[in-house]
């Protein structure tokens, strides 16, 4: 019983790895490569579809529509036997549930890039749709979700036949250290640096300058950000100034308090997302020890 009341106290929601669990038992007993599920929470029953095609460029991915006041959740899934992915994308439609389909600053943000004329293919501006990216909470815990699973197969594996009283935390550390070399490298190995987080080790001042100012005039980002600072609003209007970064006094000011915004958060993002992941270790002993 101390192993279920550690999943939901750490964030591990054991009652939506059931419900996944049951939908992998239906897709792996099938070749079927459409389905229709239904998700229980909080809130109520919630039906999705699962498509599972091997023309995506990626693991698995939720996607939500909405037409005449019908909103539809599906989720596609490049590998049947995926419960990593699948448990992470229906994190992903949880968490949209619950929040109303609510978008978080950071995604917002992201959306303002994509709509800004800055090049796409800048490594400055690859990175900060990244870091904005891998610090949204929602990301935050489907990953950690994801991992938490793939982490559990991962030790079942290696302690198959072992006598379970011989497990120690250190055991499971040294053998997590292993682990997260291979699972989702680079996300896990930020969400884990020692250091604080600064924008300058990741994009240029001149490119971040340039798209904080698209932030400003952004309507949704606007919305998004008005709890929490207050700022001069002014339409944006496209000038040289922003082709030599050269601002207004205003303008600069802005930008200043929107990037320090973002760094104080993430900052804040980084110690409970440390403290979190590394949470795994006492999840896993404690499973072993129930």
């Amino acid at each position: 019983m101390k192993y279920l009341i550690m999943f939901e106290k750490h964030g591990i929601s054991k009652d939506m790895e059931n419900q996944v669990e049951s939908y992998m038992i239906e897709i792996r007993g099938t070749e079927e490569t459409s389905f229709e599920f239904m998700y229980k929470n909080d809130s109520g029953d919630h039906f999705f579809s699962v498509k599972i095609t091997d023309k995506i460029d990626c693991d698995g991915y939720f996607n939500l529509r909405r037409s005449n006041n019908v909103t539809t959740y599906t989720i596609f899934l490049k590998d049947r036997n995926d419960i990593g992915t699948l448990l992470h994308e229906v994190k992903h439609m949880d968490y949209t549930i619950r929040n109303n389909g609510k978008q978080s600053l950071y995604k917002i943000s992201q959306d303002s890039i994509d709509k800004s004329d800055v090049s796409k293919n800048s490594k400055g501006i690859n990175n900060l749709k990244w870091i904005l990216y891998i610090y949204n909470d929602d990301e935050f815990q489907a990953k950690y979700q994801s991992m938490y699973k793939d982490f559990e197969i991962y030790l079942d594996n290696i302690f198959k036949g072992i006598d379970k009283e011989s497990i120690t935390r250190q055991n499971i550390l040294g053998f997590f250290k292993e682990f997260i070399k291979t699972h989702d490298t680079d996300t896990f190995q930020t969400y884990l640096s020692p250091g604080p987080f600064s924008f300058k080790d990741y994009i240029r001042e001149s490119e971040l300058d340039k798209i904080i100012l698209y932030y400003i005039s952004d309507k949704e980002f606007n919305k998004g950000i008005s709890s929490f600072l207050s700022f001069i609003k002014y339409k944006f209007i496209k000038s040289y100034r922003t082709i030599l970064n050269s601002y207004t006094p205003e303008q600069k000011k802005e930008i200043d308090k929107i990037k320090k915004y973002f760094e104080s958060d993430i900052n804040k993002k980084q110690l409970k997302y440390q403290k979190r992941t590394y949470r795994v270790i006492t999840l896993m002993y404690d499973k072993y020890h129930d």
